[in-house]
């Protein structure tokens, strides 16, 4: 009897082994998974700048075979909500990738997306579930801040550096020196001044003609001498070019490009102080090798 018994219990338990081992993966397969496969997000561009605006995407699943999957995805940056957006999963769509915009900050960050209230609804009810993964992992990075912009260099920008540049020298040098090379330095001055007034005048004479040649104002009638009043012409007549328009104009723009950088010369007056006086070493050293050549020094 004790025999019998023994294997009464081991075919039932065989049998209990059985069905576990049948129904266990038939259940897995038929039941219903939502939520995120791969626990992960990531970004529609890797190398990320503070200040400009991406997208931040995650990837949601739902096998249910007569319900939506739907609910609220809220993506996190350590925990502190940065977006939020609601999403709904069909049961024919299965899947879809969820995004964002994010206005990226400097500084150590860990991205994640977390699904906030998951349901599933039917044609005739909705119910809470709970996805296999409401989170997903937590993506860290850092986010280095832009090299700062230069300011841009202005009049003034101009001025202040001249005149801190100007007391520097003027600290430095003797005062005798300073009233020796006083003179030179105003008559230099008053060059630079009669040439910045002498290219504005050129340089506005020179668009007023441009304009003429493209049709945009009439031309002036000015008293002009012609060049070859010899051979019978009038001294005097209307301001009318002997070169056709075609051809001037080209000319006018490249006048007008020259006359642009003379002006850029004289009106900034560190720069014009230094090419004059390169021009004056130049001249002296030019005027040395000249006399010992004479003298085959």
């Amino acid at each position: 009897m004790k025999l019998a018994f023994t294997t009464k219990n081991r075919n039932l338990r065989f049998a209990t082994l059985a069905a576990i081992f049948l129904l266990v993966p038939f259940s897995s397969v038929f039941a219903t998974e939502v939520g995120f496969p791969t626990r992960s997000v990531w970004f529609s561009k890797e190398s990320l700048v503070a200040g400009e605006t991406i997208s931040i995407y995650t990837f949601l699943i739902n096998t249910a075979t007569d319900a939506t999957f739907l609910g609220t995805l809220e993506f996190q940056d350590k925990g502190v909500a940065i977006g939020t957006t609601g999403f709904s999963i069909t049961p024919t769509e299965r899947s879809k990738i969820i995004s964002i915009n994010w206005n990226v900050t400097a500084g150590d960050h860990e991205i994640s997306a977390h699904i906030v209230d998951a349901r599933l609804a039917t044609a005739t009810s909705t119910a809470t579930v709970a996805p296999i993964a409401p989170r997903t992992e937590v993506r860290t990075l850092t986010v280095v801040a832009p090299a700062p912009v230069p300011a841009p260099v202005t009049a003034s920008t101009t001025a202040s550096t001249t005149k801190t540049l100007t007391e520097t020298i003027d600290q430095y040098v003797p005062t005798a020196v300073k009233d020796a090379v006083a003179p030179a330095g105003n008559m230099l001055e008053q060059a630079r001044l009669q040439g910045v007034s002498t290219i504005t005048k050129l340089t506005e004479a020179n668009k007023t003609r441009i304009d003429e040649l493209r049709g945009r104002t009439a031309p002036a009638t000015t008293t002009a001498v012609l060049p070859f009043p010899e051979a019978g012409l009038a001294s005097t007549t209307t301001n009318q070019s002997v070169i056709p328009p075609r051809v001037e104009t080209p000319f006018r723009y490249v006048y007008w490009g020259v006359l642009t950088l003379v002006s850029f010369l004289f009106t900034l007056k560190a720069l014009f102080y230094i090419v004059a006086l390169g021009c004056f070493v130049a001249l002296v050293r030019g005027t040395w090798r000249f006399i010992r050549r004479r003298r085959g020094i």
